[in-house]
């Protein structure tokens, strides 16, 4: 944006066409296909490489994963945590 002809590229057609397939949704299965990654384990979880930021796909990914490493956690403790309530 600060440097010349910054405006134009916000504007540009090319941003916009790029901007609107990023917010594509795709197959969940395909996207999670395309995706390389390490873990859920005791040191979490690492991206090594993805297909983008399609903002609807990564959500619904990220929130798999989580719930994924949380199984993970309550495994490793041996479920303590459900004999403790």
């Amino acid at each position: 944006m600060f440097r010349s002809g910054g405006i134009n590229q916000m504007f540009s057609a090319a941003l916009e066409h790029h901007a609107l397939r990023q917010e594509t949704i795709n197959d969940q299965d395909t996207y999670n296909q395309m995706i390389d990654s390490a873990g859920p384990d005791i040191n979490g979880l690492v991206v090594n490489k993805s297909i983008g930021t399609y903002i609807v796909n990564n959500k619904v990914w990220f929130l798999n994963m989580q719930l994924k490493n949380l199984d993970y956690a309550m495994t490793a403790m041996g479920g303590w945590y459900y004999f403790c309530r």
